[in-house]
């Protein structure tokens, strides 16, 4: 019976592939279900077994057959599934191949392949290619054996599949189909009938059958819900993975995926997962499902979100671009956002950790709570996306959105008691919106594949990339990006006008530095951002400031770092007070150690107070603290400054903490306090500045050991506060003072290298009233030195002494030095001068009382030349009057003359009295070196004085009358002490013996005993005749004896005192007087005529050319070179205005070289002769010639001279 069936079932199988064959247009392929009883068990019973069968031909065209051979017209396959197989026969669900009878071969499918095979003699085996030619029998079977399985067979088993998935569903075949289906089809059976492997030739069939399907779109795919999709409308997942996801994530991309692009999520078994990775199936993947939800309002929880999110980056590591157009963002507002790339186009959402800063800013923060939040915080620095940070990059806009432009660069922001605001002690300056900006238009964006944009930019791709009519209908618009807000116009600029509106500016400056002390960015300084702007708030309010800058902020604190008592004391002293965090810290240098700095700056801050009027507090500051407020800063001071550094004790020392012997507390800072250097001291200066004088109490005294304080030093303590004040101190204080002063030494009394403390105590004694009278206050160089008593009683109004206590040796040495008046000083000594000269007239007494205090201390002093010379030009020196014909006496009558003119001591009256003012006689007794430095003093008188005097005193005796017997003895005595200064002639110069011999050869002042007046000329002529007498004393070579013996004329007595002169008196007068004198101007010796007047009254004087021409080089030209050289007698015609009269020819030197012609060819016309000196000479018409007197020798040389010195002028 069952041969029977089956025999019947392979008739029907023929006659249907016959007709396929046959009606090729009809139909390609077909399918039927074969049932199969088995019978013949092991237990004697029988099994059903169902098949489902496709059968499938194709044309084989395409195959070229070698000469010689027939190529089948089709290429024909048949597919059997399994659809119910009885107990027992397990093993039979393995593929079988078939070629129209079974073949030993397993394909390893879930089906038997039958089909029209090549196959080899034995039918063990398939043809397969080898290495002969193409045109081979074997090649073209091999050829024939591949079309099959690569492409009819494939094709078969998914008619197959497609088959069976309508039979399951209970569809409508997709081809004609004969069937009669006993028992329904398990749908969940359909994976098992997908195939999976393949052995030999059939191991490319799984592929082949997959691409297949996915090509014809069949609905083959079995989803979740027993529903069969095609390849576009399922989404694959690995099964054994998708049950791993969250449950929400799953109801959340089942959900999505309906909504979106009506796909469903089909669970793939892991051994197709492989298979089904070809181009056209659709995974589910981050990739394809952040395409698939691109543009979709995703209406899920916030959970679901975070899960989405998460998947999407699997896990945080994933490319962020996928986010981009989802609406998956967990906002705090409990909304979903959607993330867009950053652009100016696309609306931010804010990303903070701190949800206070919601105040801070007016936009969506993204919810710090969620898990999209954990997710993407370690990449939201770079990611690119509409995610702004409140880091560091954001305050600058944030401080702009906060804070008014107005206050930029401005130090603090003030609220005062009436309500309003100040800015830097300044009005708030209002805030004016800025000019609305031009609106720029926006581009216009084409319509365009949302999702291929993204997936453009993100660079990434699958075989999801054809576009599809099902997935975008042409009626669907397409997806934009939202609006971004419209930018054309700028909001008014921030206003702060109100209390209430300052309040939330400071809220909002307090987020502010709480977001820059959360900036983690690497590099970054987000305090600089906030450094130009007043927002650091304040806690404890110094006269309302609420704000302050970082400039401004100097000397703030933390009130962390303080206890709430030091918090107070802070407080009260004004002092800045604030929470900062570490950067701001760190920034302003805020630690507790900084407090004494604040401190200090405050109270100079509240302790401006005017200054001291009283001249004892005269450099002093007034910064006193009331002691009962002094005391808890000094706990608090202490506290910081004795457990911090050396500096900190410095800066401790400028707050007032040191208690004063009033009740004040002072700082310990220069010009602030005094610290005397004794307990002495300290009761002398208590009445005047107890307010500032440091007290050493047991109380006090122990904080200035702790810090280190001790008693000031003397010199420093005289120098800044006793030389300041020592014009106020009493008689006590002032002797204090100059005892301290004294025991300092000399150094302080240098003129240089002297430190500045010495030098200004120095100044002090000196420039300061410090000697203290009953009624009156003197400066030291007003007082004159006890030891100069006298000249307080020569001057009692100039000169004033000190009080007897200051008089004390000690004091003295101070007072001294300071300046005390003291004839030995040169400045003084020339001030007392002056003012003798001033109120004494011509009474000698004060000046020569005066200058005997000079003469005493003359050998200690070290005056300057210029101190002699200013006190020479003093009419102070008493002189001796002198009038008539002898020398005044030392009683006579005496004024007071300067020295800055000739002058000479009393004892040479004899010989100066005439020419010279005589000083009074007590100048005989000064030393010579004290005369020496006035140079006008003539000590002894100059030779010339003595030749005028003489003359002079000759002169006077010549107009007296005859001079009696005791006048005579005087005369004499005064011409021998003329004589006796001659005497040091023989020592002078040529020039200045001839002077001098000329001057007196002819004048009359020797005494006879008769009380005559004699010449030397005639002295000389009377010793030349011999009729002197000689003496015994001088006569050392007997001239005068040979004399006497030869001459036979009267003797002539020569007077006694004239007698040791006689040489001198011989050298004035000069040999023969008389014959020269008449060689002189006489016609017959001349070879020189001069004529004057020769047109009126003609007169000759004679002259000799030797004479002449030896006298002077201009004769010796004209006498030896020009016209009148070769006259034996030349005659020099002058002007009628050239007049006769005598020269002195001594006087004149110097003029005739400068004004004449060193070679005058005649003598000049117009020229006449003058002379100097405008004395007589004995007789007329000499031209000089008649002082000639002299020895032969001489003569040239005096007519030389005599020559040269006229002067010839016009």
């Amino acid at each position: 019976m069952a041969c029977a069936a089956a025999s019947e079932r392979l008739r029907k199988e023929r006659r249907m592939l016959h007709n396929l064959v046959e009606e090729e247009v009809r139909a390609r392929r077909t399918g039927f279900i074969l049932p199969i009883e088995i019978l013949g068990d092991a237990d004697g019973g029988s099994r059903l077994a169902v098949w489902l069968v496709t059968l499938r031909a194709e044309p084989a065209q395409c195959i070229e057959a070698p000469p010689g051979h027939h190529v089948p017209n089709f290429r024909m396959a048949a597919v059997a599934l399994p659809l119910l197989q009885g107990a027992g026969s397990e093993t039979d669900a393995f593929g079988q191949a078939y070629c129209f009878l079974p073949l030993s071969m397993a394909t390893g499918l879930n089906a038997h392949v039958s089909a029209n095979f090549a196959l080899t003699a034995n039918r063990r085996d398939l043809w397969r290619r080898s290495d002969d030619e193409a045109s081979s029998e074997s090649s073209f079977r091999a050829a024939w054996n591949e079309a099959l399985l690569e492409g009819t067979c494939p094709k078969a088993y998914c008619d197959c599949m497609e088959l069976y998935a309508a039979l399951a569903l209970g569809a409508e075949p997709p081809f004609p189909t004969d069937l009669d289906l006993p028992h329904p089809i398990s749908v969940q059976s359909m994976w098992a009938v997908w195939p999976s492997t393949g052995l030999g030739h059939f191991s490319e069939i799984p592929r082949l059958v997959s691409q297949e399907l996915v090509a014809r779109d069949a609905k083959v795919f079995l989803d979740a819900d027993a529903n069969f999709l095609s390849a576009k409308s399922a989404l694959l997942y690995p099964d054994a993975r998708y049950s791993k996801l969250d449950a929400s994530l799953r109801a959340a991309i089942s959900r999505l995926c309906l909504a979106g692009r009506r796909r469903r999520v089909v669970q793939v078994p892991e051994a197709l997962c492989e298979l089904l990775d070809i181009k056209g199936v659709t995974w589910l993947q981050p990739q394809s499902l952040s395409n698939m939800l691109k543009g979709l309002d995703t209406k899920v929880s916030a959970q679901e979100a975070d899960c989405l999110v998460d998947y999407l980056l699997s896990g945080g590591s994933g490319p962020l671009s996928l986010l981009h157009g989802l609406t998956l963002c967990p906002l705090l507002s409990g909304k979903l956002g959607t993330f867009w790339p950053a652009g100016e186009q696309t609306p931010e959402y804010m990303w903070s950790e701190d949800p206070s800063m919601q105040e801070l800013v007016n936009k969506e923060f993204v919810d710090p709570s969620s898990g999209t939040f954990a997710l993407l915080k370690p990449r939201v620095a770079n990611s690119r996306l509409n995610l702004r940070l409140l880091n560091s990059r954001a305050l600058p806009s944030l401080v702009e959105s906060v804070l008014p432009a107005a206050w930029r660069h401005k130090r603090e922001v003030k609220l005062l008691a009436d309500g309003s605001i100040c800015v830097d002690d300044a009005p708030n300056p209002t805030c004016q919106p800025t000019p609305k900006l031009q609106k720029v238009p926006k581009p216009k964006v084409q319509k365009q594949n949302l999702r291929y944009e993204s997936r453009k930019r993100s660079g990434y791709e699958d075989w999801d990339d054809y576009d599809d009519e099902e997935d975008y209908p042409e009626n669907a618009p397409a997806q934009k990006c939202p609006p971004a807000p419209d930018f054309s116009e700028t909001k008014p600029m921030v206003s702060v006008n109100k209390e209430s509106e300052l309040e939330v500016v400071v809220r909002k400056c307090v987020l502010l530095w709480k977001l820059a002390e959360d900036v983690s960015d690497k590099g970054s300084n987000p305090v600089q951002h906030l450094q130009d702007f007043p927002c650091i708030p304040v806690i404890a309010e110094r006269v309302g400031v609420r704000l302050v800058s970082m400039q401004g902020a100097a000397g703030l604190l933390s009130v962390e770092d303080f206890a709430s008592e030091e918090v107070k004391v802070l407080a009260d002293f004004g002092v800045l007070l604030a929470r900062p965090g570490p950067r701001l810290r760190t920034a302003l240098g805020v630690h507790r150690s900084a407090a004494l700095a604040a401190l200090t700056k405050a109270v100079e801050r509240s302790k401006s107070k005017p200054p001291l009027k009283q001249r004892w507090h005269l450099g002093l500051k007034d910064m006193r603290l009331d002691l009962d407020k002094a005391l808890p800063l000094k706990r608090l001071v202490s506290s910081i400054a004795l457990r911090g550094t050396r500096k900190d004790m410095e800066r401790s020392l400028a707050l007032p903490i040191f208690e004063t012997c009033g009740p004040f507390a002072v700082p310990m800072l220069p010009g602030t306090c005094v610290i005397t250097p004794s307990a002495e001291w300290d009761a002398w200066l208590e009445p005047h500045v107890g307010d500032f004088l440091i007290s050493w109490t047991e109380t006090a005294k122990t904080t200035l050991r702790e810090f280190g304080i001790q008693r000031s030093p003397l010199p420093e303590f005289l120098a800044r506060v006793c030389a300041p004040r020592a014009g106020l101190f009493d008689q006590e204080l002032s002797l204090a003072f100059l005892e301290a002063v004294a025991s300092l030494g000399a150094a302080l009394w240098k003129k240089n290298g002297v430190q500045k403390d010495l030098a200004a105590i120095a100044t002090a004694c000196e420039a300061a009233p410090v000697v203290v009278f009953p009624n009156r206050r003197c400066r030291c160089c007003d007082l004159v030195d006890p030891a100069d008593a006298d000249l307080q009683e020569m001057l009692p109004d100039f000169a004033m002494l000190p009080p007897p206590e200051y008089c004390s040796p000690v004091v003295l040495s101070v007072l001294r030095r300071a300046g005390l008046k003291s004839l030995a000083d040169e400045d003084v000594f020339l001030t007392a001068a002056r003012h003798i000269e001033e109120n004494s007239g011509s009474d000698a007494f004060a000046g020569g009382a005066l200058l005997k205090q000079l003469a005493a201390r003359f050998q200690s002093l070290k005056w300057t030349s210029r101190s002699f010379t200013s006190l020479s030009r003093l009419r102070i020196f008493p002189a001796v009057a002198c009038q008539g014909a002898y020398p005044p006496k030392a009683a006579s009558s005496t004024m007071t003359v300067a020295l800055d003119s000739p002058c000479t001591l009393f004892q040479h009256a004899p010989i100066a009295f005439t020419q010279l003012t005589l000083l009074h006689p007590s100048f005989n007794q000064w030393p010579k070196p004290l005369l020496q430095r006035f140079g006008a003093l003539k000590d002894p008188p100059p030779l010339p004085v003595v030749v005028a005097n003489l003359i002079e005193v000759a002169r006077r005796w010549k107009e007296a009358e005859a001079a009696e017997t005791a006048e005579t003895a005087t005369r004499q005595g005064i011409v021998e002490k003329h004589l006796a200064a001659l005497k040091s002639m023989s020592t002078r110069s040529h020039a200045t013996q001839t002077g001098v011999q000329h001057s007196l050869c002819t004048i009359k002042f020797l005494v006879l005993h008769d009380g005559s007046l004699v010449s030397p000329c005639e002295t000389f002529d009377a010793l030349h005749d011999g009729r002197a007498e000689s003496s015994d004393e001088d006569d050392t070579d007997g001239l005068a004896s040979k004399a006497a013996k030869s001459s036979k004329k009267a003797r002539w007595g020569l007077p006694q005192y004239l007698r040791p002169y006689r040489r001198l008196l011989l050298g004035i007068a000069g040999p023969a007087v008389q014959s020269v004198q008449a060689s002189l101007n006489r016609p017959e010796l001349a070879d020189v005529i001069f004529v004057v007047d020769p047109l009126g009254s003609p007169r000759m004087l004679y002259a000799h050319r030797l004479v002449l021409a030896a006298a002077s080089e201009h004769f010796h030209a004209a006498f030896s070179t020009y016209a009148e050289a070769a006259e034996a007698r030349c005659r020099v015609e002058l002007p009628d205005w050239v007049l006769a009269r005598p020269m002195l020819w001594r006087c004149l030197h110097t003029s005739t070289r400068a004004m004449m012609p060193q070679k005058p060819s005649k003598w000049p016309s117009g020229w006449v002769r003058t002379s100097t000196m405008g004395r007589d000479c004995h007789s007329e018409g000499r031209i000089g010639a008649s002082l000639l007197t002299l020895r032969w020798g001489r003569i040239c040389a005096a007519y030389y001279d005599s020559l040269n010195s006229i002067s010839w002028t016009t």
